[in-house]
């Protein structure tokens, strides 16, 4: 049985997947050991501990060692599936990102990964390079989805005309773009907001005052902390 995500690069093999969790370093090799325990894996050639451990070595290799930051960063992440093995996850839980979010939000619209597609590469990149490198390519997100989309429909997509394509692509763009608006917002509410802590000054005991404990509201004009040219500070905590 083969694997779309095993491909070949001169004389070895090199893993998609290792190369969307691990970009930018020169790609470790997909050895036969690799393919082998990638076969044994409950969920086989894709997203499985075997597909992790070549990105593993992939950063390993190019920092010399298992202690940099970014092994840290992906053992941390996809540490389920590591310690899980036989137990891996299925696409459908995938670690929080907001390419998870574009695969859930496709989900629910009756677009789900399937064989032949790109889609769990497109979504581990996103991933990987955060939001603000999402936002900065939704439109390339949305013409790989026109070209998926293409490829799902030969019959239509062989005759769709050029223009076509841009009207596609942009609608493909806008589903990206509400996808990442999900995950910034799910985002926001998981994230705990910074005390605020309001002094004013004392002139008569010629000290900072106490006044009260808040939670900042949104667009809140607020002085700068620690500057002492008004009456009264704000110092986050």
């Amino acid at each position: 049985m083969d694997c779309q995500y095993r491909k070949q690069n001169g004389d070895r093999f090199v893993c998609e997947i290792a190369m969307a969790i691990a970009p930018n370093v020169a790609p470790s090799s997909c050895t036969e050991t690799h393919f082998i325990k990638c076969q044994e894996c409950q969920c086989q050639f894709t997203l499985n501990y075997a597909s992790i451990a070549v990105a593993v070595a992939s950063i390993r290799d190019a920092e010399g060692g298992l202690s940099g930051v970014k092994i840290k960063e992906i053992t941390s992440k996809y540490s389920e599936y590591i310690l899980g093995r036989e137990r891996c996850k299925s696409d459908n839980r995938l670690p929080p990102g907001p390419g998870t979010s574009l695969h859930s939000l496709l989900g629910k619209r009756g677009w789900h990964i399937e064989v032949g597609c790109k889609c769990l590469i497109t979504i581990l990149e996103m991933n990987t390079y955060g939001l603000e490198w999402c936002r900065a390519n939704t439109l390339e997100i949305g013409k790989r989805m026109a070209e998926e989309w293409k490829r799902r429909h030969p019959l239509v997509g062989a005759v769709t005309p050029s223009w076509m394509n841009d009207i596609l692509a942009n609608e493909g763009a806008a589903i990206v773009t509400e996808a990442l608006d999900i995950y910034e917002l799910s985002e926001a509410k998981s994230t705990p907001k910074s005390s605020v802590v309001y002094y004013e000054w004392n002139k008569l005991d010629k000290k900072w005052i106490k006044l009260r404990d808040i939670d900042p509201e949104p667009n809140q004009a607020l002085l700068p902390a620690g500057k002492f040219d008004g009456q009264i500070i704000e110092i986050k905590i």
